[in-house]
């Protein structure tokens, strides 16, 4: 199941289904869940250059350019354009390589 990151802040989270996770719940990086199949139900896309999925059937949407996958409100993906899935995976990619360097430049 994805995890979305509610307050990267605190890591408090919410699940897919808004139940509150146990205690000892650790979210999965983005990067253990490359290549993972995509729900049919899910429509990839670019919000603002970033790799999203929309679930319209389910008035729900995800954001995967950060290190976790976020929820996002599905009407923020209005009008963006939809791309393959591997498109959409090379976006993810990209996104965690650009996230790497930024980490890099900062620890320097």
């Amino acid at each position: 199941m994805t995890t979305i990151i509610v307050d990267p802040e605190d890591l408090g989270t919410q699940t897919g289904t808004w139940t509150v996770p146990t205690p000892d719940f650790k979210p999965t990086p983005i990067r253990e869940q490359l290549d993972e199949p995509i729900d049919p139900a899910g429509h990839c896309c670019v919000h603002d250059g970033r790799p999203c999925i929309l679930f319209g059937d389910w008035d729900y949407a995800e954001d995967w350019s950060g290190e976790f996958v976020r929820e996002m409100h599905p009407f923020a993906l209005i009008g963006a354009p939809k791309i393959t899935v591997d498109a959409f995976w090379r976006k993810v990619r990209q996104a965690a390589t650009d996230r790497d360097l930024n980490q890099n430049k900062r620890e320097k």
